[in-house]
């Protein structure tokens, strides 16, 4: 009887301590969005806010003036070299901080950006460009493009009319292209030989951007990340991750995290672990993820899958999957703090999921076969060589529609399921025609095209997404 008296309130001791703990997790999370919505709301294009504790950024070696120790501080994104936050321990520790990034978004509309908040145990390593500390007087001698990277292959982000002043901060290693800004925290690269420069182009810093498949990445726009799997303290709080929102009407906006190529349109949701997975959940819009040789377009309230190696880096191809409900709904009181407000998708049934084909320009190639044909009353073996057609695919409504070429394009295919097309139609005094068609990616399709009639057989057919 003593050991069940002396038991019951150590009990009542632990339960009570639970619930309090329960209780402290909102106020620990209302404490940081208080904290964002006070100190971040005037944060710039390329910049970061420190939220609420504990935040350690390293900043480059060239970086100056840098400042970022406490909640309120703003840095410049460029002069980060990576970050470290904390995961939540109550009372009063968990990483909160936001970052205004311009990535790919176009120069002449400053007042869009990508939206990212981290939060918990999270770590974060600049891949792209920095600014440097060297400027140089440049003067456009003509109207001159401004573009994302170095070279004509990268895409247009401003211009500047003949007889513009801008500074240039860098070169590229040949200096045939200089690295100029256009505004605050917003920079871009223009041709040499189309500006005059005052002083040594040579005195300016090589700018090392990340580059993959021509294409160069701005500050925060290619990154390394990792984050923990939440917190035991605070049982509901979210979990360790970052929420990622590009701004309504700006279009696909395109990042490099951990290697992995992300064309966002909408607002993600990302934890990633190494040795683990790096999910990518879309809340609202659609992404197109591309790893391992695989890309998918992920529907909003779906998730990709990305295995990673021990290094943070991809493993294999991206898995379509819905994702948790559960786990979205703990992310609701950090839904203040971003730009746009959100109600996020449901999941998405697992049967739903459909590999929906990318729009644009596709190559349609028909295996070499042969057809039996009957022409007044005699039967003969028509020899088919395999040919090649560039046609324009779109997907709308859920269908595929073909246009280009030559002949007569088929009706839409309609999906007949979560990856396969098929349509079936006539062509006068020819042959009944079906061709049915599976989804093997966002970027490729395979099947067949069956013809009775006049003629019979069945070609293979694949087709293969060119451009957009």
């Amino acid at each position: 009887m003593f050991k069940r008296l002396f038991w019951l309130p150590l009990a009542l001791l632990l339960c009570a301590a639970v619930v309090a703990q329960e209780a402290a997790c909102p106020d620990l999370v209302q404490q940081a969005l208080d904290y964002i919505a006070r100190q971040c709301s005037t944060i710039q294009r390329n910049q970061a806010c420190y939220g609420n504790l504990q935040v350690n950024a390293v900043p480059l070696p060239d970086a100056t003036d840098f400042k970022f120790d406490a909640p309120g501080d703003i840095a410049d994104i460029a002069g980060i070299q990576s970050l470290s936050l904390s995961a939540l321990t109550l009372p009063d520790r968990w990483g909160v901080m936001m970052m205004s990034v311009q990535a790919d978004l176009p120069d002449s509309v400053p007042g869009q950006n990508v939206t990212m908040l981290l939060f918990g145990d999270v770590t974060l390593e600049n891949k792209g460009g920095a600014v440097k500390p060297v400027l140089l007087d440049v003067t456009a001698s003509r109207n001159v493009r401004v573009r994302s990277g170095p070279g004509t292959q990268n895409g247009q982000i401003g211009s500047l009319s003949a007889g513009d002043a801008v500074q240039a901060d860098g070169r590229n290693e040949d200096s045939s292209w200089l690295r100029v800004i256009v505004s605050e925290g917003t920079a871009g690269w223009v041709s040499a030989d189309l500006v005059q420069v005052t002083g040594d182009i040579s005195t300016l810093a090589v700018v090392e951007g990340t580059e993959i498949a021509g294409t160069t990445y701005g500050p925060m726009q290619a990154f390394y990340f990792t984050s923990g799997i939440g917190s035991a303290d605070c049982i509901g709080a979210p979990q360790d991750g970052l929420l990622i929102q590009t701004p309504e009407g700006a279009g696909k906006v395109d990042l490099l995290i951990n290697e992995v190529q992300v064309s966002v349109g909408s607002t993600l949701y990302m934890t990633a672990q190494t040795s683990g997975d790096m999910d990518i959940a879309v809340l609202e819009g659609e992404s197109i993820i591309t790893a391992g040789g695989t890309t998918v377009t992920v529907p909003a309230g779906a998730q990709a899958g990305i295995p990673l190696d021990a290094n943070g880096l991809p493993a294999g191809a991206p898995k379509l999957e819905s994702y948790d409900d559960e786990t979205i709904g703990r992310l609701a009181d950090l839904f203040p703090a971003l730009p746009d407000a959100i109600t996020p998708a449901p999941a998405v049934n697992p049967e739903d999921l459909v590999i929906v084909p990318l729009s644009g320009q596709w190559s349609s190639t028909t295996a070499a076969s042969s057809m039996t044909c009957t022409v007044e009353g005699f039967t003969t073996t028509v020899p088919l060589p395999g040919a090649s057609t560039t046609l324009t695919l779109n997907f709308a409504d859920g269908a595929i529609v073909v246009t280009g070429g030559e002949g007569e394009m088929p009706p839409p295919l309609q999906p007949t399921g979560p990856d396969t097309y098929s349509v079936s139609y006539s062509v006068e005094g020819s042959a009944d025609i079906t061709i049915t068609l599976r989804a093997i990616s966002p970027e490729e399709l395979s099947g067949s095209m069956v013809m009775s009639g006049t003629c019979n057989g069945t070609i293979a057919l694949t087709m293969s997404y060119r451009d957009g």
